[in-house]
Protein backbone atom coordinates (compact mmCIF):
# COMPACT_ATOMS: atom_id res chain seq x y z
CA UNK A 1 0.00 0.00 0.00
CA UNK A 2 1.54 3.05 -0.88
CA UNK A 3 0.78 6.41 1.49
CA UNK A 4 -1.09 9.27 0.08
CA UNK A 5 2.07 11.28 -1.77
CA UNK A 6 3.04 8.03 -3.38
CA UNK A 7 5.95 7.18 -1.17
CA UNK A 8 6.10 3.35 -0.79
CA UNK A 9 6.59 2.61 3.36
CA UNK A 10 9.63 1.11 2.86
CA UNK A 11 10.78 4.24 1.60
CA UNK A 12 9.63 6.15 4.59
CA UNK A 13 11.15 3.76 6.82
CA UNK A 14 14.45 4.53 5.46
CA UNK A 15 14.41 8.53 4.62
CA UNK A 16 16.40 10.21 7.62
CA UNK A 17 15.52 13.78 7.76
CA UNK A 18 17.55 17.01 9.30
CA UNK A 19 17.27 17.93 12.29
CA UNK A 20 17.99 21.45 12.53
CA UNK A 21 16.13 23.84 14.31
CA UNK A 22 12.60 25.03 13.32
CA UNK A 23 11.18 28.05 15.34
CA UNK A 24 7.77 28.36 14.65
CA UNK A 25 5.73 31.37 15.34
CA UNK A 26 4.38 31.49 18.75
CA UNK A 27 0.32 31.10 17.09
CA UNK A 28 1.62 28.02 15.66
CA UNK A 29 1.72 25.98 18.71
CA UNK A 30 0.17 22.18 19.20
CA UNK A 31 -1.96 20.60 21.93
CA UNK A 32 -1.36 17.38 22.51
CA UNK A 33 -3.65 15.05 24.17
CA UNK A 34 -2.36 11.74 24.98
CA UNK A 35 -2.75 9.08 27.23
CA UNK A 36 1.54 7.36 28.04
CA UNK A 37 1.72 5.74 24.95
CA UNK A 38 6.08 5.89 23.79
CA UNK A 39 4.95 7.58 20.08
CA UNK A 40 3.47 10.07 21.72
CA UNK A 41 6.64 10.78 24.21
CA UNK A 42 8.84 10.53 20.79
CA UNK A 43 6.68 13.38 19.47
CA UNK A 44 7.17 15.57 22.22
CA UNK A 45 10.58 15.11 22.69
CA UNK A 46 11.09 15.85 19.42
CA UNK A 47 9.23 18.51 19.14
CA UNK A 48 11.11 19.97 21.99
CA UNK A 49 14.91 19.21 20.57
CA UNK A 50 13.50 21.85 17.37
CA UNK A 51 12.22 24.31 20.00
CA UNK A 52 8.62 23.92 18.53
CA UNK A 53 6.17 25.07 21.23
CA UNK A 54 3.51 22.71 22.58
CA UNK A 55 1.14 22.32 25.23
CA UNK A 56 0.95 18.75 26.52
CA UNK A 57 -2.23 17.78 28.57
CA UNK A 58 -1.82 13.93 29.98
CA UNK A 59 -2.59 11.84 32.82
CA UNK A 60 1.23 10.53 34.82
CA UNK A 61 3.95 11.82 32.88
CA UNK A 62 7.06 12.50 34.54
CA UNK A 63 8.80 16.44 34.15
CA UNK A 64 12.62 15.83 33.63
CA UNK A 65 13.42 17.53 36.94
CA UNK A 66 10.88 15.22 38.88
CA UNK A 67 12.96 12.22 37.27
CA UNK A 68 16.01 12.08 39.11
CA UNK A 69 14.14 12.07 42.46
CA UNK A 70 11.69 9.72 41.80
CA UNK A 71 13.91 7.23 40.47
CA UNK A 72 16.46 8.23 44.02
CA UNK A 73 13.46 7.27 46.32
CA UNK A 74 12.28 4.15 44.23
CA UNK A 75 14.33 3.08 41.82
CA UNK A 76 15.78 0.08 43.93
CA UNK A 77 12.25 -1.11 42.94
CA UNK A 78 12.59 -3.11 39.81
CA UNK A 79 9.16 -2.92 38.69
CA UNK A 80 8.95 0.96 40.02
CA UNK A 81 11.79 2.11 37.91
CA UNK A 82 11.15 0.51 34.88
CA UNK A 83 7.51 2.17 35.36
CA UNK A 84 9.37 5.68 36.31
CA UNK A 85 11.06 5.24 33.25
CA UNK A 86 8.66 4.76 31.02
CA UNK A 87 6.52 7.67 32.04
CA UNK A 88 9.98 10.18 31.97
CA UNK A 89 9.94 12.82 29.25
CA UNK A 90 13.85 14.61 28.37
CA UNK A 91 12.67 18.01 27.11
CA UNK A 92 15.16 20.94 26.40
CA UNK A 93 14.21 24.20 26.88
CA UNK A 94 11.49 26.10 28.67
CA UNK A 95 8.88 26.24 25.06
CA UNK A 96 6.42 23.40 26.79
CA UNK A 97 3.82 23.25 29.53
CA UNK A 98 2.43 20.09 30.62
CA UNK A 99 -1.05 19.94 32.42
CA UNK A 100 -1.17 16.08 34.06
CA UNK A 101 -4.83 15.28 34.69
CA UNK A 102 -6.99 12.87 37.15
CA UNK A 103 -3.83 11.27 38.25
CA UNK A 104 -4.95 9.77 41.50
CA UNK A 105 -7.53 8.18 39.36
CA UNK A 106 -5.37 6.40 36.63
CA UNK A 107 -2.99 5.03 39.42
CA UNK A 108 -6.44 3.10 40.84
CA UNK A 109 -6.86 1.79 37.72
CA UNK A 110 -3.35 0.45 37.07
CA UNK A 111 -3.70 -0.64 40.79
CA UNK A 112 -7.02 -2.58 40.36
CA UNK A 113 -5.87 -4.52 36.44
CA UNK A 114 -2.50 -5.52 38.45
CA UNK A 115 -4.87 -7.14 40.85
CA UNK A 116 -6.95 -8.41 38.47
CA UNK A 117 -10.04 -6.81 39.65
CA UNK A 118 -11.32 -5.96 36.22
CA UNK A 119 -14.88 -4.87 36.97
CA UNK A 120 -13.99 -2.40 39.58
CA UNK A 121 -11.04 -1.33 37.05
CA UNK A 122 -13.56 -0.90 34.12
CA UNK A 123 -15.84 1.11 36.70
CA UNK A 124 -13.13 3.30 37.32
CA UNK A 125 -12.22 3.34 33.72
CA UNK A 126 -15.49 4.95 32.80
CA UNK A 127 -15.49 7.91 35.54
CA UNK A 128 -12.02 8.96 34.43
CA UNK A 129 -13.13 8.86 30.30
CA UNK A 130 -15.87 11.41 31.90
CA UNK A 131 -13.78 13.57 33.71
CA UNK A 132 -11.12 13.75 30.92
CA UNK A 133 -13.54 14.76 28.01
CA UNK A 134 -14.62 17.74 30.31
CA UNK A 135 -11.83 18.84 31.35
CA UNK A 136 -10.18 18.36 27.78
CA UNK A 137 -13.24 19.56 26.07
CA UNK A 138 -12.94 23.26 27.85
CA UNK A 139 -8.59 23.34 27.36
CA UNK A 140 -9.62 22.54 23.54
CA UNK A 141 -11.96 25.41 23.57
CA UNK A 142 -9.60 27.66 24.65
CA UNK A 143 -6.92 26.91 22.74
CA UNK A 144 -5.46 29.48 20.08
CA UNK A 145 -2.81 26.95 18.24
CA UNK A 146 -2.82 25.74 14.24
CA UNK A 147 -3.16 22.08 15.53
CA UNK A 148 -4.55 19.40 17.56
CA UNK A 149 -2.50 16.22 18.11
CA UNK A 150 -4.76 13.34 19.94
CA UNK A 151 -4.15 9.41 20.57
CA UNK A 152 -6.91 7.11 19.49
CA UNK A 153 -8.13 6.57 23.13
CA UNK A 154 -9.00 10.06 24.04
CA UNK A 155 -12.54 11.76 23.59
CA UNK A 156 -13.44 14.57 21.98
CA UNK A 157 -16.67 15.89 22.49
CA UNK A 158 -17.26 17.69 19.32
CA UNK A 159 -14.99 18.53 16.51
CA UNK A 160 -12.41 21.63 16.95
CA UNK A 161 -12.17 24.15 14.43
CA UNK A 162 -8.62 23.72 14.50
CA UNK A 163 -7.02 20.60 12.44
CA UNK A 164 -7.33 17.18 14.55
CA UNK A 165 -4.28 14.87 13.96
CA UNK A 166 -5.16 11.31 15.37
CA UNK A 167 -2.84 8.48 16.01
CA UNK A 168 -4.47 5.09 15.49
CA UNK A 169 -2.08 3.31 17.36
CA UNK A 170 -4.42 -0.53 16.89
CA UNK A 171 -6.08 1.28 13.90
CA UNK A 172 -9.70 1.25 12.68
CA UNK A 173 -11.97 0.31 15.58
CA UNK A 174 -14.10 -1.40 13.04
CA UNK A 175 -11.43 -3.62 11.64
CA UNK A 176 -10.60 -4.19 15.15
CA UNK A 177 -13.64 -5.52 15.48
CA UNK A 178 -14.24 -7.73 12.92
CA UNK A 179 -11.25 -9.46 14.30
CA UNK A 180 -12.34 -10.02 17.31
CA UNK A 181 -15.52 -11.23 15.80
CA UNK A 182 -13.15 -13.84 13.72
CA UNK A 183 -11.55 -15.01 17.49
CA UNK A 184 -14.51 -15.33 18.76
CA UNK A 185 -15.99 -17.57 16.61
CA UNK A 186 -13.07 -20.04 16.23
CA UNK A 187 -12.19 -20.10 19.89
CA UNK A 188 -15.93 -20.01 21.20
CA UNK A 189 -14.63 -21.59 24.93
CA UNK A 190 -12.68 -17.96 25.28
CA UNK A 191 -15.41 -15.86 23.97
CA UNK A 192 -16.55 -14.07 27.15
CA UNK A 193 -13.07 -13.26 27.17
CA UNK A 194 -12.39 -10.62 24.69
CA UNK A 195 -14.52 -6.90 24.34
CA UNK A 196 -15.07 -5.31 21.86
CA UNK A 197 -13.99 -1.97 21.13
CA UNK A 198 -16.63 1.31 21.04
CA UNK A 199 -16.65 1.98 17.52
CA UNK A 200 -17.73 5.10 18.19
CA UNK A 201 -14.41 6.58 18.26
CA UNK A 202 -14.32 10.16 18.14
CA UNK A 203 -11.21 10.98 18.28
CA UNK A 204 -10.80 8.81 15.24
CA UNK A 205 -14.26 10.57 13.66
CA UNK A 206 -13.18 14.22 13.76
CA UNK A 207 -9.92 13.56 12.65
CA UNK A 208 -8.69 15.38 9.43
CA UNK A 209 -5.48 13.32 9.28
CA UNK A 210 -5.12 9.79 10.98
CA UNK A 211 -1.29 8.49 11.65
CA UNK A 212 -1.54 4.88 11.07
CA UNK A 213 1.03 2.69 12.06
CA UNK A 214 1.56 -0.18 9.64
CA UNK A 215 -0.20 -1.02 5.90
CA UNK A 216 -2.78 -3.39 7.68
CA UNK A 217 -4.05 -0.75 10.38
CA UNK A 218 -4.28 1.83 8.05
CA UNK A 219 -6.26 -0.63 5.52
CA UNK A 220 -9.24 -0.41 8.00
CA UNK A 221 -9.88 3.23 7.05
CA UNK A 222 -9.50 2.55 3.28
CA UNK A 223 -14.00 2.53 2.90
CA UNK A 224 -14.45 5.18 5.82
CA UNK A 225 -17.23 7.80 4.75
CA UNK A 226 -14.90 10.36 5.72
CA UNK A 227 -13.65 10.97 2.37
CA UNK A 228 -11.83 14.40 2.72
CA UNK A 229 -9.74 12.39 5.92
CA UNK A 230 -6.21 11.90 4.69
CA UNK A 231 -4.08 8.47 6.36
CA UNK A 232 -0.60 8.09 6.48
CA UNK A 233 1.38 5.33 7.42
CA UNK A 234 4.46 5.94 9.61
CA UNK A 235 6.35 2.99 11.23
CA UNK A 236 7.53 3.11 15.06
CA UNK A 237 10.26 1.21 16.51
CA UNK A 238 10.92 -0.47 20.00
CA UNK A 239 11.33 0.60 23.52
CA UNK A 240 13.31 -2.46 25.40
CA UNK A 241 15.70 -2.78 22.68
CA UNK A 242 19.52 -4.44 22.68
CA UNK A 243 21.07 -0.80 22.87
CA UNK A 244 24.39 -2.15 22.30
CA UNK A 245 22.84 -4.14 18.90
CA UNK A 246 25.56 -6.10 18.19
CA UNK A 247 25.42 -9.28 16.24
CA UNK A 248 26.18 -12.18 18.99
CA UNK A 249 26.80 -15.74 18.73
CA UNK A 250 23.62 -17.77 20.30
CA UNK A 251 24.17 -21.00 21.91
CA UNK A 252 20.85 -23.36 20.01
CA UNK A 253 19.80 -26.17 21.80
CA UNK A 254 17.87 -29.09 21.11
CA UNK A 255 15.30 -28.00 23.21
CA UNK A 256 14.67 -24.12 21.89
CA UNK A 257 12.10 -21.50 23.78
CA UNK A 258 9.98 -19.68 21.82
CA UNK A 259 8.55 -16.46 23.69
CA UNK A 260 5.62 -14.75 23.39
CA UNK A 261 5.24 -11.15 25.36
CA UNK A 262 1.73 -9.04 25.27
CA UNK A 263 -1.20 -8.48 26.68
CA UNK A 264 -2.91 -11.84 27.29
CA UNK A 265 -5.89 -12.32 25.61
CA UNK A 266 -7.89 -13.74 23.24
CA UNK A 267 -7.30 -10.84 20.52
CA UNK A 268 -3.77 -11.69 20.94
CA UNK A 269 -3.49 -14.92 19.90
CA UNK A 270 -2.87 -16.37 23.11
CA UNK A 271 -5.50 -19.66 22.57
CA UNK A 272 -3.29 -20.43 19.30
CA UNK A 273 0.41 -19.55 21.05
CA UNK A 274 -1.17 -22.33 23.63
CA UNK A 275 -2.44 -25.20 21.30
CA UNK A 276 1.69 -25.07 19.76
CA UNK A 277 2.86 -25.19 22.96
CA UNK A 278 0.47 -28.85 23.49
CA UNK A 279 1.71 -30.07 19.95
CA UNK A 280 5.32 -29.35 20.62
CA UNK A 281 5.56 -30.37 24.44
CA UNK A 282 8.81 -32.20 24.85
CA UNK A 283 10.54 -30.59 22.17
CA UNK A 284 10.56 -26.90 22.88
CA UNK A 285 9.95 -24.45 25.54
CA UNK A 286 7.61 -21.91 25.20
CA UNK A 287 6.95 -18.86 27.58
CA UNK A 288 3.77 -16.34 27.56
CA UNK A 289 4.40 -13.29 29.43
CA UNK A 290 2.67 -10.22 30.13
CA UNK A 291 -0.55 -9.06 31.69
CA UNK A 292 -4.10 -10.46 32.21
CA UNK A 293 -6.71 -7.67 31.53
CA UNK A 294 -9.87 -9.60 31.54
CA UNK A 295 -10.83 -13.60 32.98
CA UNK A 296 -9.60 -16.10 30.91
CA UNK A 297 -11.62 -19.44 31.24
CA UNK A 298 -9.44 -22.69 32.75
CA UNK A 299 -6.75 -20.34 33.42
CA UNK A 300 -5.49 -22.15 36.14
CA UNK A 301 -5.56 -25.41 34.25
CA UNK A 302 -4.16 -23.83 30.92
CA UNK A 303 -1.09 -22.48 33.41
CA UNK A 304 -0.62 -25.43 34.97
CA UNK A 305 -1.37 -28.38 32.63
CA UNK A 306 1.46 -28.06 30.24
CA UNK A 307 4.99 -28.63 31.55
CA UNK A 308 6.66 -27.45 28.35
CA UNK A 309 4.11 -23.67 28.76
CA UNK A 310 5.39 -21.19 30.96
CA UNK A 311 3.60 -18.18 32.38
CA UNK A 312 5.05 -14.95 34.03
CA UNK A 313 2.51 -12.40 34.67
CA UNK A 314 3.48 -8.51 34.73
CA UNK A 315 7.01 -9.11 34.28
CA UNK A 316 9.65 -6.25 35.06
CA UNK A 317 11.58 -4.41 32.10
CA UNK A 318 14.78 -5.99 33.35
CA UNK A 319 12.74 -9.41 33.56
CA UNK A 320 11.41 -8.99 30.16
CA UNK A 321 15.08 -7.66 28.65
CA UNK A 322 16.24 -11.20 30.15
CA UNK A 323 13.43 -13.35 28.37
CA UNK A 324 14.73 -11.59 25.02
CA UNK A 325 18.21 -12.50 25.73
CA UNK A 326 17.71 -16.13 26.77
CA UNK A 327 14.53 -16.85 24.22
CA UNK A 328 15.26 -18.20 20.50
CA UNK A 329 12.57 -17.04 19.35
CA UNK A 330 9.45 -14.55 19.08
CA UNK A 331 6.05 -15.88 17.93
CA UNK A 332 3.22 -12.86 17.88
CA UNK A 333 0.25 -15.11 17.10
CA UNK A 334 -1.95 -11.85 17.03
CA UNK A 335 -5.37 -11.84 15.23
CA UNK A 336 -5.25 -7.57 14.72
CA UNK A 337 -1.43 -5.97 15.60
CA UNK A 338 -1.44 -1.80 15.22
CA UNK A 339 2.28 -2.58 14.83
CA UNK A 340 4.20 -4.69 16.33
CA UNK A 341 6.53 -3.17 19.04
CA UNK A 342 7.17 -6.44 20.99
CA UNK A 343 8.86 -8.18 18.03
CA UNK A 344 11.25 -5.48 16.98
CA UNK A 345 12.22 -5.54 20.95
CA UNK A 346 12.83 -9.08 20.45
CA UNK A 347 14.67 -8.81 16.89
CA UNK A 348 17.05 -6.25 18.81
CA UNK A 349 18.60 -9.38 21.11
CA UNK A 350 18.45 -12.27 18.06
CA UNK A 351 15.08 -13.83 18.46
CA UNK A 352 13.84 -14.92 14.58
CA UNK A 353 10.41 -13.63 14.51
CA UNK A 354 7.13 -15.64 14.13
CA UNK A 355 4.30 -13.25 13.04
CA UNK A 356 0.96 -13.18 12.25
CA UNK A 357 -0.18 -11.61 9.05
CA UNK A 358 -2.33 -9.21 10.87
CA UNK A 359 0.34 -6.80 11.56
CA UNK A 360 3.44 -4.91 10.17
CA UNK A 361 5.46 -8.23 9.90
CA UNK A 362 4.82 -7.96 5.84
CA UNK A 363 6.14 -4.54 6.07
CA UNK A 364 9.37 -5.22 8.39
CA UNK A 365 10.08 -8.46 7.18
CA UNK A 366 9.63 -8.33 3.67
CA UNK A 367 12.22 -9.56 1.59
CA UNK A 368 14.98 -10.70 4.40
CA UNK A 369 14.47 -14.54 4.16
CA UNK A 370 12.29 -13.86 7.49
CA UNK A 371 9.47 -13.37 5.57
CA UNK A 372 8.94 -17.28 5.33
CA UNK A 373 7.95 -17.37 8.83
CA UNK A 374 4.63 -15.19 8.84
CA UNK A 375 1.62 -17.23 9.85
CA UNK A 376 -2.04 -16.66 9.35
CA UNK A 377 -3.70 -17.23 13.01
CA UNK A 378 -6.66 -18.12 11.71
CA UNK A 379 -5.62 -21.07 9.41
CA UNK A 380 -5.47 -24.53 10.94
CA UNK A 381 -2.03 -25.42 11.99
CA UNK A 382 -0.27 -22.79 10.01
CA UNK A 383 1.86 -22.09 13.24
CA UNK A 384 2.32 -25.70 13.88
CA UNK A 385 4.13 -25.48 10.64
CA UNK A 386 6.53 -22.84 10.48
CA UNK A 387 7.49 -24.14 13.68
CA UNK A 388 8.00 -27.75 12.47
CA UNK A 389 10.53 -26.01 9.65
CA UNK A 390 12.11 -23.83 11.90
CA UNK A 391 13.12 -26.73 14.31
CA UNK A 392 14.41 -28.56 11.49
CA UNK A 393 16.75 -25.96 10.79
CA UNK A 394 21.01 -25.71 11.53
CA UNK A 395 22.09 -24.09 13.99
CA UNK A 396 24.19 -22.18 11.27
CA UNK A 397 21.24 -21.22 9.70
CA UNK A 398 19.52 -20.21 12.78
CA UNK A 399 22.64 -17.82 13.61
CA UNK A 400 22.46 -16.39 10.16
CA UNK A 401 18.66 -15.49 11.00
CA UNK A 402 19.26 -14.33 14.24
CA UNK A 403 21.66 -11.80 12.85
CA UNK A 404 19.54 -10.62 10.20
CA UNK A 405 16.80 -10.08 12.74
CA UNK A 406 19.14 -8.29 14.57
CA UNK A 407 19.99 -5.88 11.25
CA UNK A 408 16.20 -5.25 10.32
CA UNK A 409 15.54 -4.25 14.49
CA UNK A 410 17.98 -1.35 13.88
CA UNK A 411 15.81 0.35 10.89
CA UNK A 412 12.72 1.31 12.81
CA UNK A 413 12.86 3.27 16.15
CA UNK A 414 10.51 6.38 17.79
CA UNK A 415 13.37 8.70 17.13
CA UNK A 416 12.91 8.65 13.43
CA UNK A 417 8.69 8.10 13.55
CA UNK A 418 9.06 11.34 15.46
CA UNK A 419 11.46 12.98 12.87
CA UNK A 420 8.97 11.60 9.70
CA UNK A 421 5.89 13.00 11.58
CA UNK A 422 7.19 16.23 12.61
CA UNK A 423 7.89 16.36 9.05
CA UNK A 424 4.69 16.03 8.23
CA UNK A 425 3.51 17.94 10.51
CA UNK A 426 5.08 21.10 8.42
CA UNK A 427 4.90 19.66 4.93
CA UNK A 428 1.20 18.51 4.93
CA UNK A 429 -0.25 18.70 8.23
CA UNK A 430 -0.25 22.43 8.68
Amino acid sequence: MDNDDGMKYSEIMQVNFPRGKIVPAKESSYLILADNHPEIHAIVQELSSQSIPFLLVSNLVIKPSETKKLLKIFGSVDLLRGWIQRRSLRLDGQNFRIIRVLIALEILIKVANQLQLFVFSNYLTSIYKFFYRKKTSRIIAKFKGKAILVSEAIEIESKPDKRLITIAFHGSPNLVNQMILRAKDHWKNWSDSEKLLDASNTAIEHADHIIALSNFSASGFESSPNSQRQVHVIPIGGINLNHDGQLMIRSWPEVKTFLYLGRLSLAKGLPVFVESAESFSGCAQFIAAGNLVSPIPGWPEIASSNSALRFELAPSTDRVKELFRTSHFYISPSYYEGFGIAAIEAMSFGCIPILSKYSAAPEILANSGLEKFIFDPEMENSLHSVIDQILNLTSVDLQVLSEVAIVLSKKFSFNLFAQNFVRKLYEEFD
